[in-house]
């Protein structure tokens, strides 16, 4: 495959995973969300809410 490290993305992988990873050297960064202070916009429409984690991010962000 020719790389050194994995990116995963919006979902826990499984420790199962990390631990081949490790066995194998490759570099994980293991990203949980895939929005942070600023909401993913569906529509143009910049006044509809969102509920997505830009709402909680501040507040749960260290504790998960």
């Amino acid at each position: 495959m020719g790389c050194t490290s994995i990116r995963t993305s919006h979902n826990p992988y499984s420790p199962d995973f990390m631990d081949l990873c490790d066995r194998m050297g490759f570099l994980v960064m293991d990203e949980m969300y895939d929005e942070w202070r600023i909401a993913k916009r569906q529509s143009r429409d910049y006044t509809a809410l969102t509920y997505g984690f830009d709402c909680y991010f501040d507040e749960w962000s260290e504790r998960m």
